[in-house]
């Protein structure tokens, strides 16, 4: 089952329930508009790892993920976006978030550390409602 099937400029793009993304073209590909963008809500995480590239700690802080949704309108149906932080699963906000970029007609999909998902592994079933 699809969740998502549009055209981008001559590039055919067919996303599965999976999350398996398809992209074929004939000729050169030439697409019009970014088919995903990354958008981290959260600087608060605390998993402490010292690799983190985010440089997200205890001490971080939440982004106003209203404004987020707005800014992010612009892209046409069916974008994705890709949250993450810190940890998202974190923020009080990451329901109705989720829910907003729903009702705009965006994909959002979830990058958490594997920590995350299991210290709140019912949010993220119930939060994946939202998302597929």
């Amino acid at each position: 089952m699809n969740i998502a099937a549009y055209k981008n400029g001559n590039v055919n793009v067919v996303i599965k329930k999976d999350g398996t993304k398809f992209r074929f073209w004939k000729g050169e590909e030439r697409v019009i508009y970014p088919e995903c963008v990354d958008v981290k809500i959260t600087d608060y995480c605390d998993a402490g790892c010292p690799f983190c590239h985010e440089r997200s700690t205890k001490k971080g802080k939440h982004g106003n993920v209203l404004r987020a949704a707005q800014n992010l309108s612009f892209l046409p149906k069916r974008a994705e976006v890709a949250i993450g932080g810190g940890n998202p699963l974190s923020h009080p906000d990451i329901e109705r978030f989720l829910r907003e970029l729903r009702k705009i007609g965006l994909i959002p999909n979830l990058t958490v550390n594997q920590l995350h998902l299991k210290a709140h592994f019912e949010q993220t079933i119930e939060n994946s409602r939202f998302i597929l």
